[in-house]
């Protein structure tokens, strides 16, 4: 196997891979006028977002489709579920990420099962003893739901047991302290079991008092006859009902013009043994399935679909307020625009929706949408835009929160550092999904991430923390093919607006980190047309201390056994904010902080690519001996008195 040693003082190895309305009425239409907006900068609330870290490090492997969830008591621990596009195994499956540090690092794991055969939407969530759940769908005489439970953090993983059958996989769970605290739900899209005409669908729910190792049911909550109905949420409310988001859509082979899917709510008051009937909560604009199938068989970014929805828990102010946030078509492409709506009285009436983010060019897109409430009541909504991009085809993630249970929204905020280009060679490449061979021949099918999911998946998903951190969960494609990526955002509700990653560092000269910071390398690439490396290096503190930037990597040395100085044949950095190929070259860490004053220990920078031309394209494996310097806290300076 290639390395590439990289030396820091000491040698490391890493290997190479290539204005909502107050009054309450029920919810009718498809949008009102948008809500209030508060200026990025004025004094109160503020979002600080924290660096971009890379959850998956298989970087030449598609991810998409994915979900997240946090730990309901303890704030280091997080778990996630993606989709992969691999040439192992059943090809498309599904792989599990933990983190115990909350979020900085994360570790990736593939149950037997699930790595063997073909599996999809996945799902992830905790019990409220802290068991960590995984649920995801593998196709046989039906497409069984499995569901998988981790005692460890994630760490891992017991062998899955199969809770029963549907489409469309939902997982809840009663974090409360009522009759039914504990008891946790699943359950999806079916095909009815009753008498029907034509095409019908019931969403089934399945639930379980035992932490998850056994699974009672099903019980039906709702029934479409001649339409689809799947579900979109299931929410537990702190006395233990159980709501259950539904969405009723057009039978796409049979109704090609209706323009809308309609969404459903229904309620169970016995913890999930009976539910009442399906309640209307008004229509969702997506142009009809001719208009939907043409953008799809377009592969377009950006359309306008989905639907998430979350209680609050927490708070005392807002506790049991029900959201929801979908995104509707406003252009001829499907270009979405993101809606949102919330009820106080439990999901009996609903505010119209109205538009959280603005934006009147008809060709930027909103989408793939999604929402937590933290502890403290705050709302926090995630989703896709291509208002930055340069074409259509390309979109960063935005944030926005509300800190007054949905009156109001702070400015949205771009979470990404890079803008994602989904459509590139490496997210198209297939891999075969399914070969069957028959006495009439033989059917192939290959698919790619990017031409299954041109925007990342059918859904992505954000948690809130036990501290109240958000943590949102995307398919990033700014290396040009998906990779699972997250940040920290912290909803502020001080007066302070300084938002500058130096602000708060102590008075004294650049000293020299050492033992204290080091260097994480992101999956490397190379430019073969240029001859080039192309190196996204982080900085993480391993220290104990805060750390205070602007950090600067200065290297003393680069080089590869085939350097020959003697006739000018050397390797040479391209990209030093110094201007300098090799020793004393420098790499300025300044914005890689994101909005943090600070560097706390544990703490991951975002990624700062440093291009690398070796002296001889034939041997990559280069050295890097590095100085970080920066500023230590102001008890170190005095001596650590």
């Amino acid at each position: 196997m290639q390395r590439l040693v990289i030396t820091i003082g000491v040698a490391l190895l890493l290997a190479v891979s290539t204005g909502v309305p107050a009054a309450q009425q029920p919810l009718g239409g498809v949008g009102s006028p948008a809500v209030t907006s508060t200026p990025a900068n004025a004094a109160g609330p503020r979002i600080v977002i924290e660096p971009n870290v890379l959850v998956s490090k298989d970087g030449d492997t598609s991810h998409a489709e994915l979900y997240v969830a946090a730990h309901p008591t303890d704030p280091k621990k997080l778990i996630g579920m993606g989709t992969v596009f691999r040439d192992v195994g059943g090809k498309v499956t599904n792989e599990i990420y933990a983190t115990t540090d909350g979020g900085q690092t994360w570790t990736g794991f593939n149950p037997p099962q699930q790595l063997n055969n073909n599996s999809g939407d996945p799902w992830v969530g905790y019990s409220r003893r802290g068991t960590a759940l995984a649920v995801a769908l593998l196709p046989a005489e039906r497409l069984w739901m499995w569901v998988y439970r981790s005692e460890d953090g994630g760490m891992t993983w017991e062998d899955g047991v199969r809770a029963g059958w549907c489409d469309h996989d939902h997982l809840g769970v009663d974090l409360g302290t009522g009759p039914f605290a504990g008891r946790m739900y699943v359950g999806g899209e079916v095909s009815c079991h009753t008498p029907h005409t034509g095409r019908c669908s019931e969403v089934a729910l399945w639930r379980s008092d035992d932490d998850g190792r056994n699974w009672i049911g099903p019980v039906y909550v709702g029934k479409s006859d001649t339409t689809g109905l799947n579900v979109k949420a299931i929410n537990v409310l702190t006395d233990g009902t159980v709501a259950v988001h539904m969405t009723k859509y057009p039978a796409p082979d049979k109704d090609t013009t209706t323009p809308h899917w309609e969404h459903f709510l229904a309620a169970s008051n016995d913890g999930g043994v009976t539910f009442g009937p399906m309640r209307s909560l008004g229509l969702q604009y997506f142009g009809g399935y001719g208009t939907f199938r043409r953008l799809q068989a377009k592969v377009t970014v950006g359309q306008a679909w989905g639907y998430d929805a979350a209680v609050d828990l927490g708070s005392a102010r807002y506790r049991d307020r029900m959201y929801r946030v979908f995104s509707q078509s406003q252009g001829p492409n499907g270009e979405g625009r993101i809606f949102f709506s919330y009820s106080t009285d439990r999901g009996q009436t609903w505010t119209p929706p109205v538009e959280i983010a603005p934006e009147r060019r008809q060709e930027v897109s909103q989408f793939q949408q999604a929402i937590a409430v933290n502890k403290d009541g705050t709302v926090g909504i995630m989703w896709l835009d291509t208002r930055e991009a340069p074409g259509k085809d390309r979109w960063d993630v935005y944030f926005t929160a509300s800190v007054d249970g949905g009156e109001s929204f702070l400015s949205a905020r771009r979470v990404t550092s890079e803008v994602s280009t989904p459509f590139a060679a490496r997210n198209i490449r297939p891999v075969p999904i399914s070969v069957v061979s028959t006495d009439k021949g033989v059917n192939a099918m290959l698919y790619s991430g990017f031409s299954g999911f041109p925007d990342g998946g059918d859904y992505l998903g954000m948690a809130a923390d036990a501290d109240g951190v958000f943590h949102p969960f995307w398919a990033d494609a700014r290396s040009g093919i998906y990779q699972i990526m997250t940040s920290r955002i912290r909803v502020e509700t001080g007066e302070t607006t300084e938002t500058a990653p130096t602000s708060g560092r102590p008075e004294g000269e650049r000293l020299s980190l050492a033992g204290k910071m080091t260097l994480e390398f992101d999956p490397t690439r190379v430019d073969w047309e240029h001859g080039e490396l192309l190196i996204p290096v982080r900085l993480k503190n391993i220290s104990q201390d805060t750390l205070y930037g602007p950090f600067v990597v200065e290297l003393r040395s680069v080089e590869t056994q085939s350097d020959d100085k003697a006739s000018g044949a050397v390797t040479k950095v391209l990209n030093a904010s110094n201007g300098k190929e090799g020793k004393g070259a420098r790499f300025d860490y300044g914005g890689a902080l994101r909005d943090l004053a600070s560097f706390a220990p544990g703490g991951v920078s975002e990624a700062v690519m440093w291009r690398v031309r070796p002296a001889l394209l034939r041997n990559t494996n280069v050295t890097f001996d590095a100085d970080i310097t920066g500023f230590l806290p102001a008890k170190e300076l005095k001596g650590g008195s």
